[in-house]
């Protein structure tokens, strides 16, 4: 009871604090202007990202070009790893001016239309307009000084119905019922235990 009334009483002092200072705060909204500004941070970003090698790992720090590093980032999901290439235009001077430097593309390989960028009946091709539409990003990130860290999925596969001649059993997992974006996924954990897993999600990841 003790924490819940020092919880309480810390919230309305802060509530407090706020109102009294309420002609000093201001609505913060920001634009998509790419102009460097009074804020901009694009010239501490260093052009084009992988100049000098990879970003490798030593201990706890990130190196890079023999000194450690720092990452400021951020997460885009399924489709919005292949977005229009205006959008992807806009991002590439956008991020760099909030001092972001690296993007993590997340779960582009979970399905198809917004699920990401997987073929129609396969989870191992790509449709071959949303990859170029995902290469252009990186390739526009790149030139901005944004790394960028590809994470193609959430831990499975998740398989299609042209998918059965990497996955013979893939059936015992489900039915193509047209829900879920004609796709069956594995349990999270089949991918520790079945070499035809394996071969599919390696498959997916060279392709």
């Amino acid at each position: 009871m003790k924490r819940v009334f020092v919880l309480v009483a810390a919230v309305g002092l802060a509530s407090s604090v706020i109102a009294q200072q309420g002609g000093d705060w201001y609505p913060f909204t920001p634009t998509s202007d790419p102009a460097a500004g009074e804020i901009g941070l694009q010239d501490w970003i260093e052009k084009p990202a992988g100049k000098h090698g990879w970003i490798s790992r030593q201990g706890e720090n990130l190196i890079y070009n023999q000194k450690p590093i720092k990452l400021w980032g951020l997460n885009l999901c399924y489709s919005n790893c292949a977005p229009n290439k205006t959008l992807a235009d806009k991002r590439a001077a956008f991020y760099p001016k909030y001092g972001i430097n690296t993007v993590r593309l997340h779960k582009f390989a979970d399905g198809t239309g917004w699920a990401g960028i997987q073929s129609a009946d396969s989870s191992v091709e790509y449709d071959a307009a949303g990859l170029d539409r995902m290469d252009y990003q990186i390739a526009r990130f790149k030139e901005a000084g944004i790394y960028v860290l590809l994470s193609a999925h959430f831990g499975t596969v998740k398989l299609g119905p042209a998918d059965r001649k990497y996955v013979p059993y893939l059936d015992e997992f489900g039915a193509f019922d047209g829900s879920k974006r004609n796709r069956i996924a594995a349990p999270h954990s089949a991918i520790y235990y079945s070499p035809e897993l394996q071969q599919a999600q390696i498959a997916q990841i060279v392709n």
